[in-house]
């Protein structure tokens, strides 16, 4: 009999220890969640922190009426995962314009899908982010590739 309630005691306590173990690996994935939704917070705040500086644009006409002999333009968005990690390069970038201006590409609006796409015909690019960079009527392109491999006035 006494045989009889230790096995039931060990089961027990292995019942108990696999629950515990099961908990833990639950608050342990719960918790690694919670930490990248934390990173990806401080991201897009650190990227709307960043575009906040920049004069707003919504249109290749409202650009062309803001012509100057040196100036820049962003094309990004919050919802691009590339526009959000790279914005600090892009920041990086844009220390030698002049004047910056952001085009906020929005993706469930098509009117400013069709602003964006007369920006691409016009300059020859084809994904965000990018940024034009306009001085003595010169154009300097930096596509995503060139953002991300920009390494502080090397290009």
């Amino acid at each position: 009999m006494n045989s009889m309630m230790n096995d039931e005691a060990m089961k027990r306590k292995g019942k108990k220890f696999l629950y515990g173990i099961l908990i833990v690996l639950v608050i342990g994935k719960l918790f690694s969640f919670n930490l990248g939704r934390v990173k990806e917070c401080v991201q897009a705040c650190i990227y709307e922190s960043c575009v906040r500086q920049y004069k707003v644009v919504t249109s290749y006409a409202d650009f062309i009426e803001k012509s100057q002999d040196s100036q820049a333009i962003y094309f990004g968005s919050k919802d691009c995962p590339s526009c959000v990690s790279g914005i600090r390069k892009t920041q990086e970038i844009l220390v030698e314009a002049g004047e910056v201006y952001y085009f906020k590409v929005d993706f469930n609006d098509p009117q400013n899908l069709t602003e964006l796409d007369r920006f691409k015909e016009k300059y020859g690019f084809e994904t965000i982010p990018n940024i034009l960079i306009f001085r003595g009527g010169v154009v300097k392109q930096y596509k995503t590739k060139d953002i991300f491999h920009y390494e502080g006035g090397k290009r």
